[in-house]
């Protein structure tokens, strides 16, 4: 939540491959997407996840943050869920 105006910043911004993902590194998306799907980075999931071009990562990102068939093909747990959506850059909390 912002501070001074009480808003709660997910309510008016998601972050998107255009708007976030695309603008940071891959190792960066590598170690959130382990983080978000609590996956060790030798976890097929999480090597699969960084073979793919850094464009790819950031579009599978968006997905894993506003598809719910993406959540579902990734088995995202109800904790999961809950700490995509309230997830938020360093900076932006």
């Amino acid at each position: 939540m912002d501070r001074e105006v009480k808003t709660d910043i997910r309510a008016v911004w998601t972050p998107t491959a255009e708007n976030f993902f695309n603008r940071v590194g891959g190792p960066y998306l590598n170690e959130l997407w382990c983080d978000l799907l609590d996956l060790k980075a030798n976890d097929e999931k999480a090597k699969s996840f960084a073979k793919l071009k850094k464009g790819e990562k950031a579009k599978s990102m968006e997905k894993l943050f506003s598809d719910e068939d993406t959540r579902k093909l990734h088995a995202v747990t109800q904790k999961q869920a809950a700490k995509i959506d309230k997830w938020l850059p360093e900076g932006m909390k």
